[in-house]
């Protein structure tokens, strides 16, 4: 359900701001970068953009897909972090930021993908690409699949790791779409807060690691996502940083120089952070109605619930013109399960929607059985008829 709001409900910010605002914003972001984008990432906002369909290589900022096929494959049990890899020799063989694994090591799941993570560790990425999908060809087929999956029509991939190579390409606003969907697997940002460690092989031999992200290190929220260079794409950078209940997403692509491209970072995240905020208007699973009635359910106690973190992102000046209406489904039938869309919370600006959410149910409600249904009946006739005797003149 995230997924397909985040892509699928996209609202350019310059929709709700006079032109005057759309033009402040031209002068405060004012970066080198070939391409760019800053958005809020609970409601896929777009506060600033420039070039961002533009297709562009994006060097290891390509691991960002890496990472969200590798937490998909082990959210479906696929394998635990403790897990072993045995890295191959082609992995070990990986040029550019290397993290320096043996071939026929054995490496847990957690080590490689914080490898990945912290340090950039193409041959980490590779291994890993091998232990999900058996092969790195394989495993970017996938890549591929599940961008034209998420719609992501300015990304194709011909590596898992970003080395230069025709046809490696991305967007920035692929990229920042991506970003959003990898940062809602929690687990990312176990590794992605580090800004120092180790990797411990199996000999006991020790390489360090050190964020290639350093404004984890040095910028106020900032806790991710991942950094590129090669000299075809330049200094790029996908970063997320959070402030109270706003979290932002900032890409820039193409940038000179490493000290450019975090000024530019930060500079397009000053102006998201003091210029807007995000309002939680209801938590994930907060209980929005209870005592539904559901048409030939069990008799069980049963509430509408939030699907998702219910935000909405708007101007600091405009949050008091923030509304929402609540619709449920008027015939909910059971059986239902947790997940089922029953209804929706739509979001309006100045009276103007600008956002759905979906609405579940806090339990599973299974169909009322022959013998059940007969015991309503039976009880709301006894029921009835007692009411009646005593009520009688």
């Amino acid at each position: 359900m995230y997924k397909k709001i985040i892509i699928a409900v996209v609202f350019i910010i310059s929709l709700l701001l006079p032109a005057t605002a759309a033009a402040d914003i031209e002068d405060a972001i004012n970066n080198s970068a070939k391409a760019a984008l800053l958005m809020d990432a609970s409601t896929g906002t777009i506060i600033y953009a420039r070039n961002e369909n533009e297709r562009r290589p994006v060097a290891s900022v390509t691991k960002v897909m890496t990472l969200y096929l590798i937490f998909e494959a082990m959210e479906n049990g696929q394998f635990t972090l403790e897990d072993l890899v045995t890295v191959s020799m082609n992995a070990q063989s990986m040029g550019g930021s290397q993290v320096y694994i043996e071939a026929n090591g054995q490496y847990k799941v957690n080590d490689l993908i914080k490898s990945i993570i912290i340090a950039s560790g193409n041959d980490a990425c590779v291994a890993m690409a091998e232990f999900v999908a058996g092969s790195e060809t394989a495993f970017v087929d996938r890549m591929n699949d599940k961008a034209r999956e998420l719609g992501l029509s300015n990304t194709h991939y011909e590596n898992c790791t970003g080395l230069s190579a025709e046809g490696n390409y991305m967007s920035a606003y692929d990229v920042a779409v991506l970003s959003s969907l990898l940062i809602h697997h929690d687990i990312f940002f176990n590794y992605s807060k580090i800004y120092t460690d180790e990797l411990i092989h199996p000999g006991g031999r020790k390489t360090m690691l050190t964020n290639t992200n350093k404004l984890v290190n040095t910028y106020n929220g900032c806790d991710g996502i991942k950094t590129g260079f090669t000299n075809d794409a330049m200094y790029c950078l996908s970063a997320t940083a959070k402030r109270g209940d706003t979290r932002l997403i900032a890409v820039v692509l193409g940038e000179p120089t490493i000290n450019v491209r975090n000024n530019d970072i930060a500079e397009m995240l000053n102006y998201g952070f003091a210029n807007y905020k995000t309002e939680l208007l209801f938590a994930k699973n907060q209980i929005i109605k209870e005592n539904l009635h559901i048409y030939g359910a069990e008799q069980v106690k049963v509430s509408a619930v939030a699907m998702d973190d219910i935000c909405a992102f708007v101007l600091k000046q405009k949050s008091d013109s923030v509304a929402h209406t609540i619709k449920l489904r008027d015939d909910i039938c059971a059986p239902v399960s947790k997940g089922d869309i029953i209804g929706n919370i739509e979001i309006y600006m100045d009276q103007e929607m600008i956002d759905s959410y979906g609405i579940t149910v806090n339990r599973d409600v299974k169909r009322a059985t022959f013998g059940q249904c007969l015991g309503y009946v039976a009880s709301s006739f006894c029921y009835r008829g007692y009411y009646n005797i005593e009520d009688e003149p």
